[in-house]
């Protein structure tokens, strides 16, 4: 939902703050075929437009013919990076990578390298991890972040030591890749060594990596955890404690009862809970009366009660619902369905392996079996958590817009507990949906009563008013949402935004390099594009068609990303390479109005007039109320 969000106010930004100048490329030549000595001579010059067009008809024309081949070869040893890219796409794209090897040591831009470790992993699979390995030695992060993508994948016995190696990267991403690629391969020793990196992101990586593959080590990392001086390595620690039952967790948990942080004394309660030992009814009872937070007081209730007695179990039910688990962390799914499965076949009221069974239907899409799911758990009077069945109820309707019965069920889940801030923050999306913004923003502030570090529901009001355009209202929300959670993108990125709605574009950009600073590998995409956006309207050219490269590369049909690259051309007069940008921008988007209008404007300035009419034609149809193209058009029509 919110990354659909940002490409909202892409769009409404590209509206209302680009400034559009232009550019195009004649491809008019291209109708005619073109003689190998002829594309020799273009290839050969110092016109750069010309090489562009040259190797441009090769790649749609490319024929098995020697002396192509050493057409292309020669363009890999061009001064121009733009011209080797294209060199490289249109050899790899024919399985000829050999010429390209030399390209992994000696080019010196990464995009380039990049190519062509993507190229001769396509082409050779299991054989190309010695490239690869090279290419972990690479200057660029990137480029050795991109080199462990694609080692991750060659499932051989030498593919682990050369994982291992990138562990010891300086690159944070690089070795949070490393980590993951790792886990699939059940090692643990060298992921543990990492423990104790000073890097917050790669220890959370570290302790994620190692409750996956259910690592003997990983309760003592975990208890170690618990009293890091950094709040988010102790907030997921205790998270991870609460998941699973560890042993000789007691102690600790009791003692991050004290914790300074509200979020680890609630995960630690919860963990308490779940170990079921009539030890932490004391130290329980305590925390209840020492504190007036509202979460951390129902979790404690809740934990409790968990200390009670319960109904008694069937030990085979009981057996197949831990084997569930295990294969559930492992990530076997279907193993852990088919367990809980059984578990309910021996115990029909079994409501924990219900609950899971909903989670797993849900997160495979089989919403109606996730919804019946829940429903079962319900129905078991010693069911333990009743208000979550309601609330992962409420989130299934909103997520397929069923709005009224989302409200239902969250309101379900608030006459068992009151004081359930994720209900509160589910009912103030819905009312956001409908548009009723005053009852959104009340049950959102309920939320933040509840848990003053609920980021969630600070984030969730900032929306709105920037919604309302009401900027500095937003911006005073997002900066709360971000003093409860430092490690959100996205809210780095709405922070982001509004400094860029205000022209200050220097702290637009800082915000979106921080955001890149803590992002996952998902969707990094969208701060590149929007600094490639900025740097255009700072006039930073050079670093505009650098971050809207990254982009393309991470997402190739990323239409936004296009546009901002078309735009940093026309800016260098390259107007071949701008106007295959706002093509390929129009292709994967149709309807922008500002790639009509400045395809429109680059054929123009190529004398292409009837091709510029008809771009200014589609601009205008796109967008009515858009004054530029109009102007365009009135004044090609006044001069030609």
């Amino acid at each position: 939902m919110c990354i659909k969000r940002f490409f909202l106010i892409f769009i409404l930004l590209l509206q209302v703050n680009i400034s559009i100048t232009a550019c195009s490329v004649n491809k008019t030549a291209y109708k005619k075929e073109l003689p190998i000595p002829i594309l020799a001579e273009k290839i050969k010059s110092t016109d750069k437009e010309k090489k562009w067009e040259a190797l441009s008809y090769l790649e749609d024309h490319y024929k098995d013919n020697p002396e192509i081949v050493n057409l292309l070869i020669y363009s890999l040893k061009d001064n121009n990076p733009e011209i080797r890219l294209k060199a490289v796409h249109s050899l790899a794209n024919n399985n000829i990578v050999e010429p390209l090897i030399p390209l992994l040591t000696n080019d010196d831009d990464w995009l380039v390298r990049a190519e062509v470790i993507k190229a001769v992993y396509e082409a050779k699979k299991k054989n190309a991890l010695p490239y690869l390995k090279t290419a972990l030695q690479d200057k660029e992060p990137s480029v050795r972040e991109e080199a462990v993508s694609y080692i991750s994948k060659i499932k051989t016995r030498n593919t682990v030591p050369v994982l291992i190696s990138a562990l010891n990267d300086s690159n944070r991403d690089v070795k949070r890749k490393a980590i993951n690629a790792l886990a699939p391969f059940g090692v643990e020793e060298p992921i543990i060594n990492l423990f104790n990196d000073d890097d917050p992101l790669v220890k959370e990586e570290v302790l994620k990596a190692l409750v996956e593959i259910q690592s003997p080590a990983v309760s003592n990392l975990l208890l170690m955890g618990l009293w890091d001086e950094r709040v988010n390595i102790r907030r997921r620690a205790a998270y991870f404690l609460s998941q699973e039952r560890y042993k000789h967790s007691l102690e600790p948990l009791i003692g991050a009862l004290s914790d300074s942080d509200t979020i680890v004394r609630i995960y630690s309660a919860e963990a308490l809970g779940n170990l079921g030992d009539q030890k932490a009814l004391s130290p329980l009872l305590e925390a209840l009366t020492n504190t007036k937070d509202n979460n951390l007081i129902n979790v404690v209730k809740n934990s409790i009660n968990k200390l009670r007695p319960v109904e008694e179990l069937p030990e085979e039910a009981a057996a197949h619902y831990k084997k569930g688990i295990a294969h559930q962390n492992r990530m076997e799914f279907e193993k852990a369905i088919a367990e809980y499965e059984q578990a309910v076949k021996i115990y029909p009221n079994y409501s924990d392996a219900h609950y899971n069974l909903g989670r797993l239907y849900y997160q495979q899409k089989s919403t109606n079996h996730a919804i019946n799911e829940f429903k079962k758990a319900l129905l078991n009077p010693f069911n333990s958590k009743p208000e979550i069945c309601y609330l992962e109820l409420g989130n299934i309707y909103f997520e397929n817009f069923l709005y009224d019965e989302a409200v239902a069920e969250y309101k379900k889940a608030l006459s068992i507990k009151k004081d359930i801030a994720s209900a509160h923050n589910g009912l103030g999306v819905v009312y956001k949906k409908k548009r009723l913004y005053e009852m959104a923003v009340a049950e959102f502030m309920e939320a933040i009563n509840i848990d003053r570090t609920y980021a969630s529901a600070y984030k969730n009001i900032g929306d709105i008013f920037f919604d309302l355009k009401r900027y500095d209202a937003a911006l005073k929300e997002y900066k709360s949402a971000l003093k409860a959670n430092q490690l959100d993108p996205e809210v780095r990125n709405s922070i982001g935004n509004i400094y860029n709605i205000k022209g200050m574009y220097d702290e637009a950009i800082l915000e979106y390099k921080e955001a890149l600073n803590i992002m996952d590998y998902n969707n990094r995409e969208i701060f590149h594009a929007n600094l490639s956006r900025l740097y255009n309207k700072k006039k930073m050219y050079e670093q505009a068609i650098a971050e809207a490269k990254k982009a393309i590369r991470l997402k190739p049909d990323y239409a936004e990303a296009h546009l901002n690259l078309g735009y940093a051309y026309i800016e260098k007069n390259m107007y071949g390479k701008a106007v295959e940008e706002f093509k390929n921008a129009i292709r994967l988007k149709p309807g922008i109005p500002e790639a009509h209008n400045n395809l429109g404007w680059a054929y123009e300035q190529l004398g292409e007039y009837n091709l510029a009419v008809d771009e200014y034609k589609k601009a205008i149809q796109a967008y009515p109320a858009w004054e530029l193209p109009k102007t365009n058009l009135r004044r090609i029509r006044s001069n030609n």
